[in-house]
């Protein structure tokens, strides 16, 4: 099982050879392509780099994105205002991936 940031799109060569050698994405296997790093002022289109993979020895439970949320001294802001002024309104500039797996 790897986890991270892997900096490249599910479209890439990269993720093709993670796919050739077996390994899973697990996001994709439960859901439709979403984000994790919302589109910015400084890059315009909203993608998710940030990817669970496991050999099919893992066993997926459940799948989900976490930190849809401004943190408390930004109030009641919508953290997706980072398009606009580029400002983190999250514990990070991506969102996580939390997963409940069986092995």
């Amino acid at each position: 099982m790897l986890l991270g940031d892997f900096n490249f799109h599910s479209t890439s060569r990269e993720q093709a050879i993670l796919t050739e050698s077996g390994m899973r994405d697990l996001f994709l296997e439960a859901n439709e392509e979403s984000f994790t790093m919302p589109g910015t002022s400084e890059y315009k289109t909203a993608w998710r780099p940030d990817k669970i993979v496991a050999s099919p020895a893992v066993r997926l439970q459940v799948i989900q994105i976490v930190g849809r949320f401004a943190l408390p001294s930004f109030g009641k802001q919508d953290y997706l205002q980072i398009k606009e002024d580029g400002i983190v309104r999250t514990v990070s500039d991506h969102l996580g991936l939390l997963a409940t797996c069986q092995f």
